[in-house]
């Protein structure tokens, strides 16, 4: 038999893949020996007891009643139907032991079950139950017809009653922190984002169990866990210098996590309120999430602009990244149809996505679909200098066949909008060809000048939200406003100087 304490569960894949059967196989002879595994989500589960049953050897029925509360409730049936050893006519061959099981259902008023399995000599089988108001009540009625199946269906077996609770609190306490993360991620319908954001959570989760690992509780249960373990891993991540942005998906996918399970009351207490933030330890030379955010500058930015003149095409993709604030996505999903050249505005409604055949794999394709949220969908001015380098980039591309037919600005080489590796390559060859490796120059750090020199430009909130395209104020000012002190000072000086 598997090695498994009494207090955990295991997954039927699992079981599946140290056996050598299929899952299927497996599921197929539980039902057979009366088990009904405990699913979550797309994963079935078996308590030890359950295992004890699918691994005996001899006829003896053992039939645990953790039960997903969503199944059907059984007819309850009069004791006087018990008489055996005929049933509605039927010869009895033998009947499985009496169980317990608690039904956790609101309102409910008789929550304990007993049920029972009469197998019959023509190859079928009945379930019979009785429910009760009282544990008490249903252990006496247990004892009274396993003493009644002895005397007259003698049988060897003990009786074997299992008290449960909520099955799918139980078997999410004692699933490993680790799968009960996926099990958030993929089956439990909270996360309704889509499947880069899902890879992302993913991701996290990965990094989350590698550093379980590495202080040896990889398999620590939900119901095991405490803050001064997980307290423990956020702070080795931090002294990794992996940046603040790792270290805020992981602080705050933990406590998203945990706040479901203590909603669900898969655990007894919150211990997302006892989570610490931590602040990365980056190395010296090191590129920071703060330089990653901040503006270029005036000379920055001619100097990159001057470099990429030559190259058409990453030319116009510069300045319309440098006049819009448009995110890589929507730059790459953007069609000729969407510059309203009479109107000088640029309409923007859909950005290149990811789909995940499954988030636990690097594996993906990519599609033209909506924008990151319904506040994406804007429009916005059309600059003269962006209307002058897609002027000259549509003229350059046109000298190709791919180019006159793609409906896109800028595409690949089938036709169809520019992927992510492309657009990536572009960029990076740019750069090591001028030797600036290391030194934060990002496509995104154009998003975040664009917003930075709005509010400079006396822009309100409020508008730089629409242009934008960010849904609320707050990712804003928390992401997007580079201001600097020496801005605010130069900006002010004639103010200050006015005021009296």
């Amino acid at each position: 038999m598997l090695n498994i304490l009494n207090n955990k569960v295991i997954s039927v894949s699992e079981i599946s893949e140290r056996i050598g059967f299929a899952p299927d196989d497996i599921i197929i002879e539980l039902q057979r020996r009366g088990i009904a595994p405990i699913r979550m989500g797309n994963n079935f589960y078996l308590t030890a007891d359950m295992l004890s049953v699918l691994f005996s050897q001899d006829n003896t029925d053992i039939f645990v009643t953790n039960q997903p509360i969503c199944a059907t409730d059984i007819d309850n049936r009069p004791s006087a139907e018990l008489s055996l050893p005929q049933l509605k006519g039927r010869e009895v061959l033998r009947v499985a032991n009496a169980t317990i099981s608690f039904v956790s259902k609101e309102g409910r008023k008789k929550p304990y079950m007993v049920q029972r399995r009469v197998y019959f000599e023509d190859g079928g089988f009945k379930r019979v139950s009785k429910c009760f108001a009282t544990r008490e009540e249903a252990e006496a009625y247990a004892a009274k017809v396993d003493g009644e199946r002895e005397r007259i269906v003698p049988c060897p077996e003990s009786v074997h009653i299992v008290a449960t609770v909520n099955s799918r609190q139980a078997v999410c306490s004692n699933m490993s922190f680790y799968d009960f993360m996926r099990y958030f991620i993929k089956d439990s319908g909270q996360c309704t984002c889509g499947d880069r954001t899902k890879k992302c959570y993913m991701d996290t989760t990965n990094r989350i169990h590698k550093e379980l690992d590495k202080i040896g509780m990889g398999s620590i249960t939900l119901g095991e866990l405490d803050d001064t373990v997980l307290n423990k891993v956020i702070k080795n991540i931090a002294d990794c210098g992996d940046g603040d942005s790792l270290l805020d998906k992981v602080y705050n996918f933990t406590k998203r996590v945990l706040r479901y399970a203590f909603a669900k009351e898969y655990i007894g207490r919150d211990i997302s309120l006892l989570i610490r933030k931590a602040k990365s330890r980056k190395q010296e030379g090191d590129e920071t999430d703060a330089q990653n955010r901040n503006p270029y500058s005036d000379e920055e930015i001619k100097m990159l602009l001057d470099a990429a003149k030559p190259n058409i095409r990453l030319y116009a993709i510069i300045i319309l990244a440098l006049y819009s604030g448009m995110r890589p996505a929507e730059i790459r999903a953007l069609r000729w149809k969407d510059i309203d050249w009479s109107n000088g505005v640029i309409r923007i409604n859909g950005a290149v996505k990811r789909k995940y055949g499954d988030v636990e794999t690097s594996s993906y394709s990519e599609f033209v679909g909506s924008t990151k949220s319904s506040s994406g969908i804007r429009v916005i001015p059309l600059a003269d200098r962006t209307a002058a380098a897609l002027k000259d980039w549509r003229a350059e591309s046109e000298k190709t066949t791919v180019g006159r037919d793609s409906e896109f600005i800028f595409f690949s080489k089938n036709g169809g909008a520019m992927n992510e590796s492309q657009y990536s390559s572009m960029w990076r060859r740019f750069i090591n060809s001028h030797s600036w490796k290391g030194r934060g120059y990002f496509l995104y750090r154009f998003r975040h000048t664009f917003c930075t020199r709005l509010l400079l430009n006396d822009s309100t909130h409020q508008e730089v939200k629409a242009l934008m395209g960010d849904s609320s104020l707050k990712v804003i000012e928390q992401n997007y406003n580079g201001i600097r002190s020496q801005d605010v000072l130069e900006r002010s000086r004639e103010t200050v100087n006015g005021i009296f």
